[in-house]
């Protein structure tokens, strides 16, 4: 009887332990390789100051705008036929990949929507106003944990986002992005 609750009490144990194995391990791996991926600055949407100068203001349909330097991007905007508002496309002169700023959907939406099923890291969170209310989602990743995509989405209709880039492109990318600010006015 002794015998049988000892080796009762030693398969719990060896359970226990084996938890713990896994729950040290877990925290090893977030600790060496999640926790120091460069995270994206926190989107919050104030109300937009007057340009400053060497900058260009970039806007959309529902009057949100991005500062960018007038130097260092080639900005190609229009108006589809389809959709309600402008769109811009921007590429860093030197650089190959591209952001998009548009009204509905990016031209590469399809390909954002698989992006977190191949990324070893995502996360998704809340862009507030100063005030604090929620005025849509960023969403954003890595897929091989050095080339960070982003996909930002405003209840409003208005979308940004980049495919996947380098931590140095991701990092100007995403200084545009935390440059929006709403002009004053109604919307279009």
């Amino acid at each position: 009887m002794n015998q049988r609750i000892s080796q009762a009490l030693s398969q719990k144990s060896l359970g226990f332990a084996l938890i713990g194995v896994v729950a040290i391990a877990s925290g090893l791996v977030y600790v060496f390789f999640v926790r120091h991926l460069p995270t994206p600055p926190q989107l919050v949407i104030s109300s937009c100051q007057s340009t400053v100068a060497g900058k260009r203001r970039l806007t959309t349909q529902s009057r949100l705008a991005f500062d960018l330097p007038d130097t260092d991007f080639t900005i190609e905007s229009g108006t589809p036929d389809m959709i309600i508002g402008p769109y811009h496309i921007i590429t860093h002169k030197g650089q190959t990949g591209k952001m998009e700023i548009a009204y509905g959907d990016l031209s590469f939406s399809r390909e954002l929507e698989s992006l977190p099923t191949f990324s070893k890291f995502v996360e998704q969170r809340d862009i507030r106003t100063v005030q604090g209310g929620v005025v849509g989602i960023d969403h954003w990743g890595y897929l091989d944990g050095k080339e960070r995509w982003r996909y930002v989405k405003f209840v409003w209709g208005d979308e940004v986002g980049y495919r996947p880039a380098s931590g140095q492109e991701a990092k100007l990318w995403d200084q545009v992005i935390s440059s929006g600010c709403l002009l004053a006015g109604p919307a279009n």
